[in-house]
């Protein structure tokens, strides 16, 4: 008798267990390791240019739209640089005016001036492009007085040329007229030595002659090279 009593208590009490447990809900702490993953790609908001923050115009977690303003920076530090940047390039382009003139040959159109510091700096480049002016005129002119005196050469040389060739040719004339009067007996041997003594001094003369106007003519070709080379050199030196 009691072993079955024994035996029902063990059979209700697993039968009251069962129920239990299907109907319960239990406390339990599970441990793993994971990663949160947006539903929409991350932006990284950042600002191209530094600065100092005026004014944050969002708050944290605010949702905003493409293209809001998020903050304000301080503009003294941009206006600064802006000025200083519009004040180089205003001061370069009054430069490349002075320059492409220079270059082209010709006076400078300089850009309007906007403000007082472009009219200081185009009346310096006006004076700067006086003095190269002033410059260049001296040194055209030193070349350019050696490029005539080296083209007067050459008008002597030519002269010079022109008669020796004429004393040559009389020469060679009266050496051909001499011969067969020597050859008659009608003019001494010594005439016709004399003659050709004469003609070969006259011949002479004429190559140095010749000699002298190539002489010349380079001379005038390097007289223009020098002032050709010194232009060059000087539009280096404007730049």
């Amino acid at each position: 008798m009691a072993s079955s009593v024994l035996l029902w208590s063990i059979i209700a009490f697993f039968v009251i267990f069962v129920i239990w447990a299907s109907w319960a809900t239990l406390d339990r702490t599970v441990r793993g390791i994971g990663r949160v993953v947006a539903s929409s790609q991350l932006q990284i908001v950042s600002n191209l240019e530094g600065g100092v923050v005026k004014q944050i115009m969002v708050r944290t977690g605010q949702q905003v739209r493409a293209g809001q303003p998020l903050v304000r920076l301080d503009p003294t530090a941009t206006g600064g640089e802006l000025g200083s940047g519009e004040a180089q390039t205003a001061a370069l382009l009054v430069k490349i005016a002075r320059l492409k003139a220079e270059v082209l040959g010709r006076e400078p159109v300089y850009p309007a001036a906007a403000n007082a510091t472009v009219a200081e700096q185009i009346e310096i480049e006006r004076a700067l492009h006086a003095a190269r002016m002033q410059e260049l005129a001296g040194i055209t002119g030193a070349y350019s007085a050696r490029g005539v005196q080296a083209n007067r050469a050459v008008t002597e040389a030519e002269s010079a040329l022109d008669a020796r060739k004429s004393a040559r040719d009389a020469r060679a004339v009266e050496l051909e007229t001499i011969k067969p009067l020597v050859e008659k007996g009608i003019e001494p041997r010594l005439s016709l030595t004399q003659a050709g003594s004469a003609a070969s001094v006259a011949a002479s003369e004429a190559a140095q002659a010749s000699a002298a106007l190539s002489r010349a003519h380079a001379s005038v070709a390097e007289a223009n090279a020098s002032l050709s080379q010194a232009r060059q050199d000087w539009r280096a030196r404007c730049r």
